[in-house]
């Protein structure tokens, strides 16, 4: 019947009777469901693997399900079909229910959102990790673990700004898309520096070379809590900041990174101490929190020393932020328009009334 109608819109058509795509599937799906329609229940279950008893059971879990709002269950329910699509249909429910599969078609469906605190399986976030990491956004902190914390979440920034997305931090249908697109648009390797700005810099690189180890101890822990898991550019970027942000206001680094004021971290943490922070790699002591962070800390020496050297690849920034903070970083802060360098899904910027001041010490031209 369905080749006899195919036929037939192709004869009319030759004739001059136009018939829309949308008329031939319709005449095609009643003409499915006629068929089906002659097909008994355990006819369709044929080479599902599925019993008739079990069907049953499936299709009265769907309808409950269906009834609590969920949407995937009303989807296999009021498929468009014969007898034979919605077993089909149901069969796939149930074989998919509570997989990565599922999941992943909740959110593609524009059900569900993949966000800090909700409440997707450790697979499918360890799914999400991995596309995420063949992109080129390496989780360095944490890898794929299957838990959407910070890094996670900066990292979906980062790829959502990058391949022009709305910058959400969340895994919504159009980023899940995108992810699971080969021609997504990678991590670059490498920034690309502001030319016009000063190749290296030397005013407050000396506050760095001078200070304390307890300082040096808290600049560390203050950059793995800001960007530890952004790379070693991004941290690179990071203690630029710190340096040139001294070197601006005429104070040691130790005050810039004991000051409540500049860090969201340090806002959450009792009395807003530096040394109380949770997330850190050096104890007090100078000692390194866990094994992990014997290499970190060997990490940010080598970062450290080409800061002391000069490095300049924020372009003079004074300022970081991130995410949705970073969206309004002109309005917002008053971010110099064309100081912005973005590194590791870390944004770098210097404020406007900076300017002046940052060019006479050599940070900016």
């Amino acid at each position: 019947m369905l080749d006899k109608l195919i036929k037939l819109a192709n004869y009319l058509d030759s004739m001059g009777l136009k018939v829309t795509a949308d008329e031939v599937d319709y005449l095609i799906k009643s003409a499915a469901i006629f068929n089906e329609k002659r097909k008994t229940l355990e006819e369709c279950l044929e080479g599902t693997g599925i019993s008739k008893s079990e069907y049953e059971s499936i299709y009265n879990e769907a309808e409950k399900a269906s009834s609590e709002g969920d949407k995937s269950a009303q989807r296999a329910l009021d498929i468009l079909g014969g007898q034979c699509s919605i077993v089909l249909s149901l069969v796939e429910w149930h074989k998919n229910k509570g997989t990565v599969k599922s999941e992943e078609n909740s959110i593609l469906y524009g059900d569900r959102v993949l966000k800090r605190d909700s409440e997707f399986s450790k697979d499918f976030i360890t799914y999400i990790q991995n596309m995420l990491e063949g992109h080129g956004y390496i989780l360095e902190r944490h890898g794929a673990d299957g838990d959407f914390g910070g890094e996670t979440e900066s990292s979906v920034y980062e790829f959502q700004r990058n391949n022009k997305l709305n910058e959400s931090g969340q895994v919504d249908s159009e980023t899940l898309l995108a992810l699971k697109s080969s021609s997504a648009e990678k991590k670059k390797s490498e920034i690309s520096r502001d030319e016009s700005q000063p190749e290296t810099v030397t005013a407050g690189r000396d506050k760095l070379q001078s200070m304390s180890e307890k300082t040096k101890y808290r600049l560390y822990n203050l950059t793995y809590a800001e960007v530890g898991g952004q790379g070693a550019l991004a941290q690179q970027a990071f203690m630029e900041t710190v340096s040139n942000r001294a070197a601006y206001r005429g104070v040691s680094i130790n005050e810039v990174v004991s000051n409540s004021k500049y860090y969201e971290p340090l806002m959450k943490v009792k009395d807003g101490d530096v040394d109380n922070l949770t997330k850190r790699c050096v104890n007090p002591d100078g000692t390194p929190a866990d094994k992990r962070c014997e290499r970190t800390t060997k990490k940010y020496d080598s970062i450290l020393s080409k800061v002391i050297g000069g490095s300049n690849i924020t372009g003079g920034a004074t300022h970081n932020a991130s995410g949705s903070v970073a969206r309004d970083w002109q309005k917002r802060f008053d971010g110099k328009s064309g100081s912005r360098t973005d590194i590791g899904g870390e944004t770098f910027y210097s404020k406007t009334y900076e300017q002046k001041k940052l060019i006479k010490l050599k940070i900016r031209n």
